[in-house]
């Protein structure tokens, strides 16, 4: 991975010496806040990286017949993105003025300090509203530790939401991160404050259902300036 993000950086010093038009992105969205940073290299293409950070602990309440179940994960991560960017409706005049157009797709690899996440699952007798009530003595809990890939291939859609002549950029965008097949494994269990055993074929069934999401949802805003 070293050599990797040498190399990374070796190609990013040399087409950055080779730029006129560079561009600084802030980030928002479900990899968390970060930098980004942006260089042409032709009127269709251009190499993009950025860092980000994610500290987030999502939870939802969900309904059933009987019981109501909180399913709360746990995600604490730091990702670097090596990419290319490609314009599909870009050209060039015969004035050599480079039109990028709006529309991009960008692909290439995240690579993650850590692929683990924690994930709580919760269940009790239905309650009156949202509300959930964590100090029933009829409420089940389990805890999972989930294990994902280092490193991560991506594909996003995007669209550039001003003008190519604004020295502001405003993006959208939203894809897919492929992070393999998750291995579950039971941290603890418990029901009314004590240890329960919840059975294998309960175990096998929600571990199967954590391995069966190979994908993280990416869903940014760019905010960024050029230079």
């Amino acid at each position: 991975m070293k050599k990797l993000l040498l190399l990374s950086a070796g190609l990013f010093a040399f087409f950055a010496s080779q730029s006129q038009t560079q561009i600084v992105h802030a980030q928002l969205g479900t990899t968390g806040i970060g930098l980004g940073y942006q260089i042409p290299v032709s009127a269709k293409v251009s190499v993009y990286t950025s860092l980000n950070y994610m500290n987030a602990a999502p939870s939802l309440l969900l309904k059933g017949s009987d019981n109501q179940y909180r399913v709360k994960g746990n995600a604490d991560f730091m990702q670097f993105e090596m990419a290319a960017k490609w314009y599909p409706n870009a050209y060039e005049t015969s004035y050599g003025e480079t039109n990028t157009g709006r529309l991009f797709v960008k692909a290439g690899l995240a690579l993650r300090n850590t692929g683990e996440y924690r994930l709580n699952s919760d269940f009790q007798p239905i309650k009156p509203g949202n509300s959930f009530d964590p100090l029933d003595n009829k409420t089940k809990s389990q805890e999972y530790a989930i294990t994902t890939a280092l490193v991560q291939p991506f594909a996003i859609v995007g669209y550039q939401l001003l003008s190519e002549e604004s020295p502001w950029t405003l993006e959208l965008e939203g894809g897919l991160t492929y992070h393999g097949r998750p291995e579950a494994s039971t941290v603890n269990s418990a029901a009314g404050g004590k240890g329960i055993n919840t059975g294998v074929s309960s175990s096998t069934r929600i571990s199967g259902m954590i391995a069966a999401a190979q994908v993280y949802p990416v869903l940014r805003l760019n905010i960024g300036m050029k230079f």
